[in-house]
């Protein structure tokens, strides 16, 4: 989208139920002559296009909640969106990450083995199992 019609919607990876937010947008765009971003009508599409174009209405209103069903951020945590979640304070993840270390600091255990992802190969050595992900998948 952003390549072809310059209109910033984010990225694919970061989307859910991608043609239904495509329909939505080619609705909005197409039949009723809606802009994305301040949900103005126009007359025609001509019109529209050259509003977003001048106005640099080419992206989404973030504020829109319509469009957060399409964003996969809106999914990590139940009753929460994506504001709601880019708000909160990180620093007791972080507390409680240094209490972690502060217990288990001084746990080494040399004789642990670890274990392939991908198969049932197993080591004591770190590097070797890792290389073994590497080369074998």
């Amino acid at each position: 989208m952003r390549e072809n019609h310059f209109l910033c919607i984010g990225r694919p990876d970061n989307m859910v139920f991608i043609d239904k937010f495509l329909d939505l947008l080619k609705n909005k765009i197409e039949t009723n002559f809606q802009c994305l971003f301040c949900d103005s009508i126009f007359e025609d599409c001509s019109t529209l296009k050259e509003h977003m174009r001048k106005k640099a209405h080419k992206r989404l209103n973030p504020k829109n909640k319509e469009y957060d069903k399409f964003y996969l951020v809106n999914y990590l945590e139940f009753d929460k969106n994506w504001k709601d979640i880019e708000a909160e304070d990180d620093t007791e993840i972080e507390e409680v990450g240094d209490e972690i270390e502060e217990m288990w600091g001084d746990y080494h255990d040399r004789d642990m083995e670890l274990v392939c992802l991908l198969c049932e190969f197993s080591s004591n050595d770190s590097k070797l199992v890792f290389w073994h992900m590497k080369v074998k998948f």
